[in-house]
Formats: C-alpha cells, structure tokens, sequence
C-alpha cells in the first residue's frame, strides 16, 4: 500500500512491524501489532527481567524528533528519544530485503546512537539532523548521497569501532 503511495518510506514502515515481530518473543500475534506505532508510542516494548525496555525502529533518514515550528536549536542530544533505551536502525534501506534485515539493522543503546550521530556528522548533530517537514520533526541527513558518501564510511568504521550488534547478534544475546 504505501509503494502505491510512491512513500519514500515504505521499506522503514514495513521494517518497523519485521523488527518487532524478530524481537517479540512469541512474535506478532495481532493485527494491532503489525500497523506502525504513532510518533508518542514505542516501536517495541520488552521485559527483560521484569524491567521495561523500550526500542525505536530506525531507517535511514527517518525522523528522530517531531514537534511544531521546530529549528536547528532543537537538535540537541537531550531532545533524540529521551525516554528510549534502544535504537535499532539501518543506514542504508535500498539494500535491505525481508531475508537480511537481521544483519542490516544495528541495535544501538540510545547514548551509542546519539554519540554515533555527533562524532559522523562534520559538525556533530548540527551537520547529521536536519529539520524537515516544514518544522514538523528532525530528520537523520541522508547517509548515501554524492555529498555525504564519506559519512557513510564513517558510520560503518564507528559501529566497528564501538562493537554495536546487528539484530541478529542482539537477539541471540538478549535469549542467551
């Protein structure tokens, strides 16, 4: 339905029910589960020993804030899911197909994500966000364009460097 709509974010939509249904012990099991969250609601919620944990699915230029007349001033690291503890996101969505989203998402503590997009954007979350939609959120830079290939590298080096798990290397984490 939405690659009828020429959404430009079907693939994170649809990624957004696949990464919960992956985490969800039992998996999706209702029809209210497969719809994408509202922007107020959580991606995915766990109980990990009785403690809840709560995860925000991710792709590329996704939105990491929404408001009303937002600006520059609101790309802060106090504003990126304050109340989130994980972030599952993949950089790049052209390449990501039903078979290996598991290795294409990385699971990122909330503190990793935001120092990921300080220390890869040239200016910090100043150059990695922008705002978008007329003011309506704050949105990841494009990751893969002419402009910003370089970037791209650095995310992968950055991810390498600080041991951040695919989904996959979570999952089997998280079940022992």
């Amino acid at each position: 339905m939405e690659d009828s709509k020429n959404s430009t974010g079907s693939t994170g939509k649809l990624m957004d029910y696949k990464v919960r249904d992956f985490l969800m012990a039992h998996g999706v099991t209702t029809e209210a589960d497969i719809r994408c969250r509202h922007q107020d609601k959580d991606d995915a919620t766990l109980y990990i020993h009785g403690k809840r944990i709560a995860f925000e699915v991710k792709t590329a230029c996704g939105a990491v804030m929404y408001g009303r007349n937002l600006t520059k001033d609101d790309i802060t690291a106090e504003n990126i899911y304050p109340k989130t503890n994980y972030i599952v996101y993949a950089a790049e969505v052209a390449y990501i197909t039903e078979s290996n989203f598991t290795e294409m998402f990385f699971v990122f503590t909330r503190d990793q994500f935001v120092q990921m997009l300080e220390e890869t954007g040239k200016h910090g979350l100043q150059s990695s966000l922008k705002v978008g939609k007329k003011g309506g959120q704050i949105e990841i830079q494009p990751w893969a364009t002419k402009a910003c290939c370089a970037r791209l590298g650095k995310f992968y080096d950055w991810i390498d460097n600080n041991g951040v798990p695919t989904l996959e290397e979570f999952r089997s984490e998280l079940r022992g």
